[in-house]
């Protein structure tokens, strides 16, 4: 037979939102009780910091779809190809992920009130952390995003530059012509 993991700090879901059911914990490992009281303290910036990490074996089901809905925020706006411009105006492309998560929401308490504006409303409190973030922070979003996960960057781009032609050949009727530069990604760079 196999051994049973154990698994700590479970939630119950609720309308507004989610909240802790952690009355039945005993002595806990350092690292869950660590986690426990980040939750405890500040629930939403806790669970935005914890979709930059890999789940562990510990997490109880309802903590594991809580860092799922993290994970594909984190990755959603990491996507945005306009990210860099935007900053903290970025909105998150809603669609198929939010479709996604309603459809693996694991049977765990309260998970009938999941549905895509549950989604959305965990997002927007996730939203409200990373525009906080970023509003005081002065590198590049790519640079901030490496620096809570190297996993994670946002896509390379095309820019369009309008540059005088400076041939002297009278033959060429344009004084302008246009040039097309990419940028990478980091995971495009060699």
């Amino acid at each position: 037979m196999a051994k049973r993991t154990v698994t700590y700090l479970d939630f119950i879901l609720r309308g507004n939102g989610f909240e802790n059911d952690f009355s039945a914990v005993g002595d806990l490992p350092e690292e869950v009780k660590a986690l426990k009281d980040s939750f405890e303290k500040d629930q939403y910036r806790t669970l935005y910091e914890l979709g930059f990490k890999d789940a562990a074996q510990w997490f109880s089901p309802s903590l594991q779809y809580l860092h799922k809905v993290s994970g594909a925020f984190l990755a959603n706006i990491a996507h945005q190809p306009d990210l860099e411009i935007l900053r903290q105006k970025v909105e998150p492309d809603y669609d198929q992920d939010v479709y996604n998560l309603e459809r693996s929401v694991p049977f765990i308490p309260g998970s009938e009130v999941v549905d895509g504006q549950w989604i959305k409303l965990i997002w927007e409190r996730l939203l409200d952390v990373f525009r906080s973030d970023i509003q005081g922070f002065d590198g590049t979003v790519d640079l901030y995003l490496a620096g809570h996960n190297n996993d994670i960057h946002s896509p390379g781009r095309i820019f369009f530059h309008l540059v005088e032609n400076k041939t002297s050949n009278p033959d060429i009727a344009y004084d302008f012509v246009f040039m097309a530069t990419y940028s990478p990604g980091p995971d495009e760079r060699g």
